[in-house]
């Protein structure tokens, strides 16, 4: 349900899938990493009424951790 709405707003999966080596810590589960142009532009991807509906859609079978963080360039 997300995959067009992230499409939308200029995100591009960089990876996804079940098997991430956890070396530390106790996160389990799918594992993914959307890349957006700015830190501005993956908040209203988030906030966006679009997204919104499916979040209320994946929270009713699933546990998530969500966050954004500013890349890096060099």
């Amino acid at each position: 349900m997300a995959g067009p709405i992230i499409k939308k707003y200029g995100g591009k999966v960089l990876a996804r899938g079940p098997s991430a080596d956890r070396l530390e810590g106790d996160v389990s589960g799918i594992v993914m990493m959307i890349e957006f142009e700015s830190k501005e532009a993956a908040h209203v991807f988030y906030r966006s009424e679009e997204y919104q509906a499916a979040k209320a859609v994946r929270e009713e079978c699933s546990d998530t951790d969500f966050m954004i963080i500013e890349g890096v360039t060099e």
